[in-house]
């Protein structure tokens, strides 16, 4: 058992710290699965960020948290609130189905989750499964699913923490919380506030960009019996500032934004081997631009995704387990863009069954997901998997599947809109091998196809391809088309290395993201990627370092400028100065580099925080 944990670890690529001061030894569940399973029986490229690390690592937001998952790119217009958009095995931004304990937050209009409003201190452990995952989680999930996991559940106790940072750019983040648990009854509550100067988001000048934000989480649940009743929110609220695009180059602009997701689960032990979870939630989204287009409108965007989700997961026996359950979506949009307004409701159904069975050395997954969409009609996705243990330490596997992408509401309705759209569909294929050299290290190597069809593109009948703009403004009659083909290669490699004090890992992805429409790499993604991280740790202390390295990759299919490849190098203490008070120092782009995300966008320079986490007993 001690070697199956171990090698689970390993392939994860988890940043664990063995049983001391600041972790716990890890016996790692994978989520996103629906079913929670032990890593070392999901058929699947999984990388785990527990609480430890998070709190390590200290990141503003979570797009910066994620930047160092092996196959996940960032791209990003400029500093902290600014928009950032993720790809995963090169599949386009919109292409990860990002969930907040199981509930998606991917807006119902643009498709890209905002994970730049949501501060690390929110979370507990971040799941990244990588590869088509629309036969389980639905819609969006063909690059694969992100599930960030907030607090589930609290000890016995009253206990209360607070964490407070500051550095750079004029930079404040505070953050505390309270968590009591009598008998049945547990309440967790955390409060926050974010507020920074920033820096000019555009090159060529201009003012600093500011950003604000406060944000409150917590639930508070009840078991009766067999039965857990839980009520949970999250709310954030701030202010971005940046610099406009084509239509007010380098105008000081802004707008406020609001993200609220609350839900009521209800979880049932209906006997030993069946049990049940219903789900209601509900998830908005609010952009209100505070400065007049050149229509001399004010834009924004409100989005709400109304949803039960009902799962039930049967144990046929220890080593076959049923899963199966219905969801019911219903979409609001409210929104108003460069003179083109949208007030619609959207339905959708979808019926989902998965399986898994265990026999011997081997173990093999199936799912199936009928989805129901009111326009565009039945759709249906798949994946199959199979593992084998080849000896004691070795795990060879396979996989397939299938996955969609429903057509948003900006995409039917907004600029270019067309009804007539269908879903952007793919099919993928991987095999890989896990193996654990001994107790300390362990290596994981998967290569991976995926082909992506029907990708919507908005035409603007421009017979040169190139310049989409003309006197500042976009040109008439666009069109948003299924038009485009993806074809992506890949191949994935993880090591990871533990003998305390050292802990070191390293990850490479080198991969062909090709755009067969136009014989081309498809824009922001680089054919390699790599990141390392090295951690030493003593009793009280601890010092670590990570490297992000992105090749160069073209900016837009509409523009020349190339970005160029960068690696940049970040730096982390911690010391426990007594049982209940841990200081923390960081320095973000160590060496100064000048690097970009997106084209004509800035990046941090070297920029240093401290902070201090106080914990009551």
């Amino acid at each position: 058992m001690k070697k199956t944990i171990l090698l689970a670890s390993g392939l994860l690529c988890v940043a664990t710290s063995g049983a001391n001061d600041f972790a716990d030894a890890p016996i790692i569940y994978i989520k996103a699965s629906r079913a929670p399973l032990q890593a070392a029986r999901i058929i699947s490229s999984v990388r785990v960020i527990n609480r430890d690390d998070i709190q390590f690592r200290s990141k503003q937001d979570t797009a910066e948290l994620l930047r160092e998952v092996n196959g996940l790119e960032l791209g990003r217009n400029g500093g902290p609130g600014q928009t950032a958009s993720v790809f995963l095995r090169g599949t386009e931004s919109d292409h990860t189905l990002v969930l907040l304990d199981g509930v998606p937050i991917n807006p119902a209009t643009i498709g890209n989750a905002p994970l730049e409003q949501l501060s690390t201190s929110l979370l507990q452990r971040v799941e990244v499964v990588r590869g088509p995952l629309s036969s389980l989680q639905g819609s969006s999930a063909i690059g694969g699913v992100i599930n960030l996991m907030t607090a589930e559940s609290v000890p016995q106790g009253t206990r209360q923490y607070i964490h407070a940072k500051a550095g750079s750019y004029d930079t404040i983040q505070l953050q505390t919380g309270v968590q009591h648990a009598e008998g049945p009854f547990s309440v967790n509550l955390n409060l926050g506030h974010t507020d920074t100067e920033g820096f000019a988001t555009r090159k060529g000048g201009g003012s600093d960009s500011g950003y604000t934000n406060n944000n409150l989480s917590g639930f508070v649940s009840y078991q009766f019996g067999d039965h857990r009743l839980k009520l949970q929110t999250l709310q954030t609220r701030g202010n971005t500032e940046y610099l406009g695009g084509f239509a007010a180059p380098y105008t000081p602009i802004d707008q406020d934004v609001a993200n609220s997701l609350i839900s009521a689960s209800l979880r049932s032990d209906i006997n030993a081997d069946w049990k049940s979870n219903l789900t209601l939630s509900r998830f908005r989204n609010e952009i209100d631009q505070n400065q007049a287009n050149f229509l001399a409108q004010f834009d924004y965007t409100h989005s709400q995704r109304d949803r039960l989700d009902w799962q039930n997961d049967w144990d046929i026996n220890r080593n076959h387990r049923l899963t199966g359950g219905i969801t019911i979506e219903e979409e609001s949009i409210d929104s108003l863009s460069f003179g083109t307004a949208i007030d619609t409701e959207i339905d959708n159904q979808a019926a989902y069954l998965s399986t898994q069975h265990r026999w011997g050395k081997h173990q093999l997954t199936t799912a199936a997901r009928l989805n129901h969409h009111e326009l565009f009609g039945n759709h249906t996705t798949w994946n199959l998997g199979y593992g084998i243990n080849v000896g004691d330490n070795t795990l060879v596997r396979a996989s397939a599947g299938t996955a969609f992408r429903a057509p948003t509401a900006t995409d039917l309705f907004g600029y270019g809109g067309n009804t007539a759209l269908d879903p952007e569909t793919s099919n993928s294929i991987e095999v890989g091998l896990s193996h654990e050299f001994d107790n300390r290290q362990s290596i994981d190597v998967a290569a991976y196809k995926t082909r992506i069809k029907d990708l919507i593109i908005t035409n603007f009948y421009d017979l040169d391809g190139v310049d989409q703009f003309s006197d500042g403004f976009l040109l008439d009659d666009p069109l948003n088309e299924n038009v485009n083909r993806a074809n992506i290669k890949g191949i994935e490699f993880s090591y990871q290395y533990q003998s305390l004090p050292w802990t070191f890992g390293f990850g490479a992805d080198l991969k062909r993201p090709w755009d067969e429409s136009n014989d081309v790499i498809l824009s922001r993604r680089a054919r390699i990627t790599a990141n390392a991280s090295l951690r030493y740790e003593q009793d009280n202390w601890r010092i670590g370092t990570n490297v992000q390295h992105q090749g160069k990759r073209d900016d837009s299919l509409f523009n020349d400028v190339q970005l160029g490849s960068y690696a940049v190098v970040n730096a982390n203490a911690q010391w426990r100065f007594s049982k209940n008070v841990v200081l923390e120092g960081q320095i973000e782009n160590l060496f100064d580099r000048d690097y970009e995300l997106a084209g004509t966008y800035n990046t941090p320079g070297r920029s240093a925080y401290l902070g201090v986490r106080i914990t009551s007993d």
